[in-house]
């Protein structure tokens, strides 16, 4: 399907009753949470001055290809908040994901996550989301 548009399914939280009912996210939202992802490694560079920049130069070219090409398919390369923000649509907990009066903050329902539930359903989006890798197109 070459539109995303109200692609949706509902995913079951681990260990409770509650639900979610996500969306495959657009290749614009995917880049989004990649580029908010790679702001925040950029700030780390910086963090860590000349010795990571010397490091990089030195790299194996070849290496650091190989990472670059598996990075599409590795949900750490994206930016959790901006893909949770996207993809959730709607779920069975009393406060909504996203408070219509306010983009963050206690009615936001999103912000209240606990730390493996806010994993968890970042990953089934990105999951629902990614393009096959070069590899899995090879395996077809």
């Amino acid at each position: 399907m070459a539109l995303v548009t109200n692609i949706t399914k509902e995913v079951q939280i681990p260990n409770e009753t509650e639900t979610a009912t996500i969306r495959k996210l657009s290749h614009t939202q995917l880049k989004e949470a990649s580029k908010a992802r790679q702001s925040e490694g950029v700030g780390f560079m910086r963090e860590m001055g000349g010795e990571l920049l010397k490091a990089l130069r030195e790299a194996d070219t070849d290496k650091i290809k190989k990472i670059q090409d598996a990075q599409e398919s590795d949900v750490t390369n994206y930016d959790r908040d901006t893909l949770l923000r996207h993809g959730v649509v709607s779920w069975s907990y009393s406060i909504p994901p996203i408070s219509l009066s306010e983009e963050k903050g206690v009615g936001n329902g999103l912000d209240q996550l606990d730390e493996a539930t806010a994993k968890f359903l970042a990953e089934q989006i990105f999951d629902f989301s990614r393009p096959e890798t070069k590899s899995e197109r090879k395996n077809d």
